[in-house]
């Protein structure tokens, strides 16, 4: 992951949190939503970097800047990404064609995140 890229992550993770109505998961999730959309990966393999480089960026991030979790732990951003990429990742067998399976991807991934924004 560049460093435009990972200041990208961070920016989008703290313009999410700024309105103060999301929860810290629901944020990660909904940054890990938008690489899958931007994503310009030719595999799953290269997708799936892709995702755990940013998860690894927002839990770097927000070791650097606890107040970004406000008052949560970095747990959370932790598990709320892990159960985003197990669920979005875990059909990706069943296409041959890559491109379907990222418009399933982000799918998936949309339902997710709905349904995290709504709990």
């Amino acid at each position: 992951m560049s460093a435009l890229e990972k200041r990208a992550v961070e920016a989008n993770f703290e313009e999410l949190l700024a309105d103060g109505t999301r929860a810290v998961p629901v944020a990660a999730i909904e940054v890990l939503l938008g690489i899958i959309e931007a994503s310009s990966a030719a595999t799953m393999h290269g997708l799936d970097e892709e995702l755990r480089g940013a998860r690894d960026r927002l839990l770097a991030f927000c070791a650097t800047r606890p107040g970004c979790l406000r008052g949560r732990t970095i747990v959370s951003v932790d598990s709320g990404s892990e159960l985003f990429l197990r669920h979005a990742t875990r059909t990706f067998l069943e296409f041959g064609d890559f491109d379907r399976c990222r418009r399933e991807l982000v799918e998936r991934g949309r339902a997710f995140a709905s349904t995290a924004r709504a709990s």
